[in-house]
């Protein structure tokens, strides 16, 4: 007999048929806050898994495990998907979406620029850099 430590959220149909298969499983009931947790590791394990995908078939399947996810953590918050795909279009219809393959590697702002003050408030996502000596190793 072997018991392996699983901590984590499966898909009901799984869940439902895990009785015949196990001799004994231990789980927990989680709360709403303890359930939207759940989901965003599994929204994380599914990222990983899409980043591992080898083909394309099997990259099909991660992304509509993310997509599966991403419903889950909008039923739990009480918010109708269509709600959420209405608000997509409208940020599609003002910003556009990820179709050009640019990456943005450093911007460069007057100090009074408005964005300025928003990207020095985020320093561990956007840290500032020595113009002089830091661009010269990049």
């Amino acid at each position: 007999m072997k018991t392996f430590i699983f901590n984590k959220i499966i898909r009901d149909k799984l869940y439902l048929s895990l009785p015949q298969k196990c001799l004994s499983i231990d789980q927990t009931t989680l709360d709403k806050e303890s359930f939207k947790s759940a989901l965003i590791e599994k929204l994380q394990e599914e990222m990983e898994e899409i980043a591992d995908a080898k083909s394309s078939s099997e990259f099909k399947e991660e992304l509509a495990d993310v997509l599966e996810v991403l419903h889950g953590l909008a039923r739990n918050e009480g918010i109708a998907f269509n709600e959420i795909e209405t608000i997509r279009k409208a940020k599609h219809e003002k910003k556009g979406g990820f179709k050009t393959p640019i990456r943005i590697n450093t911007i460069t702002l007057d100090d009074h620029h408005p964005h300025a003050k928003y990207y020095e408030s985020k320093k561990e996502k956007y840290p500032e850099i020595n113009k002089q000596h830091d661009l010269h190793q990049q």
